[in-house]
């Protein structure tokens, strides 16, 4: 099978935690459940007919009545589900990007940038990826970020058009390199002494790495009618076929699914197709 390898210059919808101020939680649950959004229209219409039809029959009226007290007690329950989301910290990524330490791999082996000890082994929680853009000038590094998660960054390309190819910076290989380059960024939780890490690189391998793992968590959540689910990984890599032959990348095999719900983190129940649609297909 072949694997086609994403272009850097496209920019992918990184997903995160978001600050849930109850303002912005209410308008967030009527985009991540549509149902609701249909049952809330089916309440204006309940409220305009109580209003403008008090000759109405009784049972339309009792009917629509009803259906506005199941919208409510959805809605009530929707936000139940979703309070414990607003007791999560917040990741300022707009402000710095890196949080936590850094963490970084090479051909096989990961390692902490700082030198210190890493827990390979250890289950970590995905918590957030994100897309930024990164040069280094005179060894520092300078960034542009995302102020806010719907922000789009610069096209890298036209950035580096305005440099002068004298002005690049050797490659590896000794030939200019472009200044500007995408990072792809995921922040990892490590479960067990809850230490943030922060994984960042443009090479090709990351990119494939990072946006597989948005994939499935995009995919996941629309399964679950949008609800915030985070995966538990751990840190592996994946044989990767480059032009000097075959050697690793990083990889983000899935170990389980969970939720926050009143502030703890609880597993998420595999979806069974039969108790979906409350019927099994036998084969």
């Amino acid at each position: 099978m072949t694997m086609t390898t994403p272009k850097l210059s496209a920019i992918g919808k990184p997903y995160g935690l978001r600050v849930w101020h109850r303002e912005q939680l209410a308008k967030a649950l009527i985009g991540l459940h549509r149902d609701v959004l249909g049952r809330l229209r089916a309440h204006a219409l309940c409220t305009n007919l109580h209003h403008e039809s008090a000759d109405r029959r009784p049972n339309e009226h009792a009917e629509t009545c009803s259906r506005e007290t199941q919208e409510q007690q959805t809605m009530q329950e929707l936000q139940k589900q979703s309070v414990g989301m607003m007791q999560l910290p917040t990741l300022r990524t707009g402000e710095q990007l890196i949080q936590g330490y850094l963490i970084k791999f090479n051909n096989g082996s990961w390692s902490r940038h700082d030198g210190g000890q890493l827990q390979c082994d250890s289950p970590w929680l995905v918590i957030a990826t994100r897309r930024a853009l990164q040069r280094f000038v005179n060894g520092t590094p300078e960034m542009i970020l995302k102020q806010h998660q719907d922000d789009v960054l610069p096209d890298p390309d036209e950035l580096n058009a305005r440099i002068p190819v004298e002005e690049w910076p050797a490659g590896l290989d000794g030939k200019p390199q472009a200044p500007w380059s995408l990072q792809f960024v995921a922040y990892l939780l490590e479960v067990r002494d809850a230490i943030i890490a922060t994984f960042s690189n443009s090479a090709k391998g990351t990119a494939v790495a990072v946006m597989e793992l948005e994939r499935c968590i995009h995919w996941k959540r629309a399964l679950h009618g949008g609800q915030e689910l985070y995966p538990l990984t751990r840190l592996a890599d994946a044989p990767w076929k480059t032009a000097f032959g075959v050697r690793r990348r990083p990889d983000f095999p899935i170990i389980s699914w969970h939720r926050f719900v009143d502030g703890q983190l609880r597993s998420v129940e595999p979806l069974s197709l039969g108790a979906e649609l409350k019927d099994s297909v036998p084969f």
